[in-house]
């Protein structure tokens, strides 16, 4: 803590020169903007004096610019200097408890075994002067010494516990203020990252929940499968091999059921009314083309392997076009005779 205090003051003075370096830059940059507006005018420096100007006036603008941001900087590094402070005074007063605590149980622990030594020596000693056969009054003063050092042993055991106790205490205490500390800035970070997430128009991370039931299992498990249905039924994107043809309008064969006259002879042949003429030979056009399709369709799939449906139907529509089964060919065949 104590050294971050200084790291501080040692970078706002460092920012602090460089901030008084660029306004003496600036400055310069203003004066010999000045200096170039004073020039003269007229003649082939003019243009070289104007963009000595400019380009002066642009350093002085950026400089000042810069240093303006150096002193927000400075602010910034005084801001984080105080806080630094303020958190180590708070951290140095919590301290100060459990380090009275810990000083406190130290010297009740080097104090109790001296506590016993002694004991243990004027016990020895009354033994002592009681196996020689030491006069009664040489006995009761070692007796009363020996209690008065058990005693003090006593109190130095109790005096241990005490400060043992009132430390675990403390320690406790500050233990549980670090985890309720640590809580709070988990639950902060999580606040800051579900604004973030609104923000960003994705919504935040939901918990995991601890138990799954078996409704949620089947409800995940329909919804797996209707999203796999409608992933099914989608069409795929075709490809070049499976587009069909664009049909030629140039040589369009007609629709079952359709007539069609290119002449004036198969208009003609189209419009007549004779009684030994089929007078509508289109509507025999469907069944003889279903009837020609079934019987030639096989065919042409067995020739032609590596064609498409598409253009098998457009090499049978051609057949079926010169076929004499195709009653529009059987009607200009009874006309020509007729003629």
């Amino acid at each position: 803590m104590k050294h971050a205090q200084i790291a501080t003051k040692e970078l706002a003075d460092f920012v602090r020169e460089r901030a008084a370096i660029e306004e003496n830059y600036a400055k310069a940059m203003v004066k010999l903007s000045k200096m170039a507006t004073n020039g003269t005018q007229l003649g082939t420096f003019a243009p070289l004096w104007e963009v000595f100007r400019i380009s002066s006036d642009k350093l002085a603008l950026c400089h000042l610019e810069l240093m303006k941001k150096l002193h927000d900087l400075i602010k910034e590094i005084a801001r984080y200097g105080e806080e630094q402070g303020r958190v180590h005074k708070k951290s140095k007063e919590e301290a100060a408890g459990t380090l009275e605590a810990v000083q406190l149980l130290h010297g009740v622990a080097q104090l109790l075994p001296k506590s016993k030594e002694s004991y243990h020596s004027k016990c020895q000693e009354y033994e002592r002067l009681r196996k020689e056969g030491t006069s009664q009054k040489e006995l009761d003063k070692a007796e009363l010494k020996s209690r008065k050092a058990g005693e003090a042993l006593r109190r130095a055991v109790d005096k241990y516990n005490a400060a043992r106790a009132d430390f675990e205490q403390r320690m406790e205490e500050r233990e549980k203020r670090r985890l309720e500390q640590l809580e709070r800035k988990k639950e902060l970070q999580r606040l800051l990252e579900e604004e973030d997430s609104k923000l960003k128009g994705k919504s935040p991370k939901q918990v995991a929940p601890g138990k799954v039931t078996r409704a949620q299992i089947e409800e995940s498990i329909r919804k797996d499968q209707q999203q796999k249905e409608n992933t099914d039924t989608v069409e795929k994107e075709k490809t070049h091999l499976e587009v069909p043809l664009e049909e030629n309008i140039n040589r369009r064969v007609p629709e079952e059921g359709t007539v069609e006259a290119r002449t004036i002879e198969d208009a003609i042949a189209v419009l007549s009314v004779a009684n030994e003429l089929d007078r509508h030979p289109e509507r025999r056009m469907k069944a003889a083309f279903t009837a020609f399709e079934e019987l030639n369709l096989p065919r042409l799939k067995q020739e032609n392997p590596n064609m498409r449906l598409s253009q098998l139907k457009q090499l049978l529509k051609k057949e079926w076009m010169k076929s004499p089964d195709n009653p529009m060919n059987q009607r200009h065949k009874a006309y020509n005779s007729q003629k």
